[in-house]
């Protein structure tokens, strides 16, 4: 059975220097990712780098940045396959010159949409691999820290347990120190690999996960549109840098969503950004860690859905039930009671107590004494009527007329709490039954 909830902790442009480095920043920051985590009784499943792991291609700062990863997989519990990684265009050692390198991107670029064979054609193929050879050192740090290189070895990893692509988009490959907007390629020839790996794993992956440096915004215009609609074709999630820019964008055509994450960094305002999704209610939520007077603070920032809009009802509804779904039933029950009724005449501990199996129990002749000692609400009557039919509906039958429980005639806050109460019981069928 498929993990259905991820939990992913996004990184990037940590603009490493060999001479610049602020270890406390980072042991700040993975002490409250830690306290979140234990917070929100969560796990980290997946770190994402989307490069700019370095300022300069240099070996001493990729030294320092192989200890960082350490510290990442220490502080946090997770194993070095859980981290994935792309490389950014200060990962790129342009201080390697290559003979007619202008001529030779440029034709590539070219040739991007051409009917060309890369594989055969000899000029294409030496071209491709004189410009990787300035990503050399940033390979010798994936190699030597046991990481996942989703460029050089495969572009598309396909893990069985969560039914998940993760795919790497090498956008860095004719970087220079300075990129810019509709100026960014990558290789057909790396995506047609992609969707020939995906065919050949013989299975559309439910869960899509996209790391590329360089923002969608970022592509030339075919690039971009190629894209962006695989993307919104698979509802996936793409992860990217180079910006210093914390940002989420929905990106919604057609009907069909794609979410792009932009992670700030470290480099100006540092950020970093913590998407939990829940493939099960269709759903994610977004925090972003971000550091103020010199300390690190972790805020709610969105929920989405992950195939449709929310209403701001919705948002709120999903939010409640994130919030009490680790809870043990009984405070579960609780929870959700004090929510639908918040008036003191409606007191859960006066309604409800446990029997020796610490199973949810009231009695037939206290709860009508109770009803009949109060003038309930028009909305307390409708949602108590429906928490009984779902408790126990003889008990219901016998306390309400079903028949004047309508939930046609709720308005506003009414409304909310009975729509909230039907997608509890949606998502938990078994919350109100009894053993």
């Amino acid at each position: 059975m498929t993990r259905q909830n991820l939990t992913i902790l996004h990184l990037s442009d940590f603009h490493l220097s060999h001479n610049n480095i602020d270890k406390e920043l980072y042991d700040k920051m993975l002490s409250e990712i830690k306290n979140w985590m234990e917070k929100n009784n969560k796990n980290i499943n997946y770190v994402f780098l989307t490069g700019d792991i370095v300022n300069q291609a240099d070996f001493k700062a990729y030294s320092y940045a192989k200890k960082l990863i350490d510290s990442i997989c220490k502080q946090i519990y997770i194993d070095k396959k859980q981290i994935y990684v792309v490389p950014g265009n200060h990962d790129v050692d342009c201080k390697i010159e290559l003979p007619n390198e202008n001529l030779k991107r440029d034709k590539l670029r070219e040739a991007k949409y051409n009917e060309i064979n890369l594989i055969e054609n000899q000029f294409y193929y030496e071209s491709i691999n004189e410009l990787i050879t300035r990503q050399n050192k940033f390979y010798n740090f994936l190699k030597s820290s046991k990481i996942n290189n989703l460029i050089k070895d495969k572009p598309y990893i396909y893990n069985a347990e969560d039914d998940v692509a993760i795919i790497g988009l090498n956008s860095s490959i004719f970087s220079s120190i300075n990129d810019y907007r509709n100026q960014i390629y990558f290789l057909k020839q790396q995506y047609d690999e992609i969707k020939r790996e995906i065919v050949h794993n013989n299975s559309i992956p439910l869960k899509v996960l996209i790391l590329t440096h360089h923002p969608i915004d970022y592509f030339e215009e075919n690039t971009k549109n190629e894209i962006t609609e695989y993307a919104r074709l698979n509802n996936a999630f793409i992860f990217s840098g180079h910006a210093h820019e914390q940002a989420y964008e929905k990106i919604d055509r057609n009907s069909t969503i794609a979410h792009q994450f932009w992670c700030g960094g470290f480099a100006n305002k540092q950020s970093f950004n913590i998407v939990d999704i829940n493939y099960n209610l269709k759903i994610f939520k977004l925090y972003i860690g971000t550091l103020e007077n010199n300390q690190w603070e972790i805020k709610d920032n969105t929920i989405e859905g992950i195939n449709s809009n929310l209403s701001k009802e919705d948002k709120k509804i999903y939010d409640f039930i994130l919030k009490i779904s680790d809870y043990p039933k009984r405070k579960k029950i609780k929870a959700l009671w004090s929510e639908l009724f918040d008036s003191p005449i409606l007191k859960f501990e006066d309604y409800w107590n446990y029997d020796f199996g610490l199973n949810l129990k009231v009695t037939h002749r206290q709860l009508k004494r109770r009803i009949n000692k109060h003038n309930y609400s028009h909305t307390e009557c409708i949602l108590l009527a429906k928490w009984f039919a779902r408790f126990n509906i003889d008990e219901a039958n016998d306390l309400f007329d079903l028949r004047h429980s309508d939930e046609s005639y709720l308005y506003n806050g009414g409304k909310y709490k009975y729509n909230l109460f039907c997608k509890v019981l949606e998502v938990d069928p078994d919350i109100l039954r009894t053993p």
